[in-house]
């Protein structure tokens, strides 16, 4: 037995691609579950396949041989959370949230976040990045500043604008 197959009481993270194929098709079906109400997050270009062979981690919460939620970080300054997902029940809800309370609530992973998973994130205890920031960080042009020191405006596709923060730890900033 492999240690990611014994600790499957709390998280299991996934590495590699070989890893992660055997979960990809379950986690996939969740990810556009979970996405398929929200108007942002599931980039046009996401899929599967991307998905598989990007650098970084799959941390699912598994219980009794089911993974319940979890979240996809790439690496990108650290640990940047790309995408996270549960299976439509209360329990994985909660699973989905105690993974980004592991990490971003405990800065060892940092994303971008807007609407209600930003409120949940702040409430869990993510702690927010200054605005001033945050082109640095993502190494992209930031369009606007909110005054309030931490939110900002960036280009999401064409002339479309999004309003985010960054929460958690981003390394080297």
């Amino acid at each position: 037995m492999k240690l990611y197959e014994i600790l499957t009481e709390r998280f299991v993270n996934l590495v590699s691609p070989q890893q992660r194929e055997p979960y990809a098709n379950v986690v996939w079906d969740m990810i556009r579950d979970t996405y398929s109400n929200h108007t942002s997050g599931l980039g046009s270009g996401t899929n599967i396949s991307d998905l598989l062979r990007t650098p970084g981690i799959w941390k699912l919460a598994v219980r009794d041989n089911d993974v319940k939620g979890g979240a996809i970080y790439r690496e990108h300054r650290g640990r940047k959370l790309r995408l996270v997902f549960h299976d439509g029940t209360s329990e994985g809800k909660i699973e989905m949230k105690r993974v980004m309370t592991d990490d971003i609530a405990r800065g060892r992973a940092w994303g971008e976040f807007s609407g209600p998973l930003e409120k949940v994130m702040l409430q869990l205890g993510g702690k927010p990045v200054p605005n001033d920031l945050a082109s640095k960080i993502l190494g992209k042009p930031i369009a606007k500043l909110d005054t309030d020191g931490f939110h900002y405006w960036r280009s999401v596709g064409g002339n479309k604008f999004k309003r985010e923060i960054i929460i958690g730890n981003p390394h080297t900033y």
